[in-house]
């Protein structure tokens, strides 16, 4: 394989779109590790879908979970990561999830 650009591109090019997706990528991952590693896990409760509209103009929904943890506080938490164009989730589901133990996270 060759690295000398022919039509499609330049490998540089390449490298520094690959460099940006992983300099944008990289942190939530180490973090998704991280919270798989030391995290508590709970069961939650998708108690509402809230809608924003995104700077395009297109809806978005993120879930708003509930859930309790184990010394019995309740906690609430909508994950902006998991807004779409379209609801994935529904009121009434419980998806399991890991959170730091100061709550400052939460993965699904």
């Amino acid at each position: 394989m060759s690295l000398h650009s022919d039509s499609s591109g330049s490998p540089v090019a390449a490298l520094v779109v690959g460099g940006i997706f992983m300099a944008f990528g990289l942190p939530g991952i180490l973090r998704t590790r991280k919270l798989r590693r030391t995290g508590a896990s709970a069961v939650g409760q998708v108690v509402d879908i809230r809608r924003s509209v995104s700077d395009g103009g297109t809806p978005v929904y993120s879930p708003v979970v509930i859930w309790q943890t184990p010394d019995g506080r309740q906690h609430e938490y909508s994950p902006s990561e998991y807004s779409s164009s379209k609801s994935r989730f529904r009121v009434g589901t419980h998806p399991g999830s890991l959170h730091d133990r100061d709550l400052s996270g939460f993965v699904t």
